[in-house]
């Protein structure tokens, strides 16, 4: 999709999700899902506090790193106030183009699985992007 130029980073509508641990992200066949609803089981959160579907990016501008020799895409950090816990722990983050606002159509880019899971349990969860970007390319 990046590749092919079906993607453009800054204009398109791209969201965050946070999927719990019942997920089948990274089991066989999964990583050619083309959508949303080609994922077995998404396990999106539904935690007080969270609206489905999750949060939208404020995107900035590609950027070509000439010195690591690979381009960036990067966005302004997100959080999730007051979250309450899930049924489900939470396991990680959906970073999925939006398409119509239908989460079902909506088109995977990137998986994040965090280290442990999180329990929020009320407080503030905040993601902070690595300086080198949300994704890059080489």
């Amino acid at each position: 999709m990046l590749l092919a130029g079906e993607l453009d980073w800054d204009s398109n509508t791209i969201k965050v999700a946070l999927l719990m641990t019942s997920h089948s992200l990274g089991t066989s066949g999964q990583e050619d899902a083309t959508v949303i609803s080609g994922i077995t089981t998404p396990d999106e959160c539904n935690a007080s506090g969270y609206t489905a579907g999750g949060v939208t990016l404020t995107a900035s501008a590609p950027t070509s790193n000439t010195g690591s020799n690979r381009g960036e895409a990067d966005a302004t950090d997100i959080s999730w106030a007051t979250l309450g816990n899930g049924s489900r722990q939470i396991a990680g983050m959906l970073i999925y183009k939006d398409v119509g606002g239908v989460w079902a159509n909506g088109i995977p880019i990137a998986w994040v699985e965090f280290t442990s899971t999180i329990n929020p349990g009320g407080s503030t969860l905040t993601v902070q992007w690595a300086s080198g970007g949300i994704l890059q390319v080489s």
